[in-house]
């Protein structure tokens, strides 16, 4: 089952008993085999769909809060409502061939990239911006090392990303760890000895911090859980 399609199935489903008014002209079908995952998942893990949905808040959010240009998306999936437009990002990236495809179809600028290879991101001309969610509570402090490196050298000057905090709970930890993942919890006083090639902290903001700028979504969204960060680091 395709990942972003469960990420893409989450938010429905929190859209739908929280903001249905969003899901208006959004053409996703839950299939009956996606719909019996979520709800297995959310019955393990409550409320895993509102974590989906703001993370999935995340790369808009930021692109309109700090008025970011030239914007990579890394890692996009499947666009939902959330999802910036075409017109507010330059290249909407996944690992996935399909998704690229599908994606392209609607409007946005999409290339296959993969994070840890300088070649894929140095392929992004024109790119300043990088937006990444859902990854690097999953990436070890030497793996971030290398992707900082990767968009340095593919000339990025910013980069906004979430991270679990250290008050996520325990359950959720051992329950993404029985799906197969491990979540490296960080603080914002943790990121630092992760940067490398010029990049230092600009921004480490809240949940309710960072959504209170969102006019979608925000008044909702600052009342979940503050299980993360959202960082924005610069190089200048």
């Amino acid at each position: 089952m395709r990942s972003d399609l469960i990420a893409a199935g989450m938010i429905h489903r929190w859209l739908s008993a929280n903001a249905p008014e969003l899901i208006d002209g959004w053409a996703f079908e839950c299939p009956d085999d996606l719909n019996v995952f979520l709800e297995r998942a959310n019955t393990i893990m409550p409320g895993i769909d509102a974590q989906f949905t703001s993370q999935g808040s995340v790369a808009r959010t930021a692109i309109e809060l700090w008025d970011l240009k030239d914007v990579v998306l890394l890692g996009g999936g499947m666009p939902t409502p959330l999802t910036p437009k075409p017109e507010q990002v330059r290249y909407y990236t996944d690992l996935s061939h399909e998704v690229v495809n599908e994606v392209g179809q609607m409007g946005y600028n999409t290339q296959v990239a993969d994070v840890k290879k300088v070649d894929d991101l140095k392929a992004l001309g024109g790119a300043q911006a990088a937006v990444a969610t859902g990854l690097f509570h999953f990436l070890e402090d030497d793996a971030v090392g290398l992707v900082l490196d990767n968009l340095a050298q593919a000339g990025f000057h910013t980069l906004v990303f979430n991270n679990m905090g250290t008050n996520i709970p325990e359950d959720l930890i051992v329950n993404w760890t029985k799906l197969g993942y491990k979540l490296i919890a960080r603080e914002p006083e943790d990121v630092p000895r992760t940067l490398r090639s010029g990049w230092r902290v600009q921004d480490a903001l809240t949940m309710p911090r960072f959504f209170a700028s969102n006019q979608q979504l925000g008044p909702k969204l600052v009342q979940l859980d503050n299980i993360y960060y959202i960082y924005r680091l610069v190089r200048d």
